[in-house]
């Protein structure tokens, strides 16, 4: 696993197994800190619904979805 903690807007959570949405340190127009929690995304469908959950949010753009994919893959939760 990476030793890194941050991945653009996402940090993780390593306590509580999340991945966060840290709108303090976003530039965009987020209404709400969102949460992603890893035991969630122990498979591929559960990773993709994941992506396909925040890919349909108003506030992501293609720079907060590439830097979840980084953080899921640093964390080993990319099975495919």
């Amino acid at each position: 696993m990476s030793q890194a903690h941050s991945w653009g807007p996402w940090r993780y959570d390593r306590a509580r197994s999340l991945l966060i949405f840290d709108a303090l340190h976003y530039t965009g127009p987020v209404p709400y800190v969102y949460k992603i929690p890893l035991d969630e995304c122990k498979s591929a469908a559960g990773v993709v619904r994941w992506l396909n959950q925040v890919a349909e949010k108003t506030w992501v753009d293609e720079a907060a979805l590439g830097h979840l994919v980084r953080a899921l893959h640093a964390l080993g939760r990319l099975p495919f």
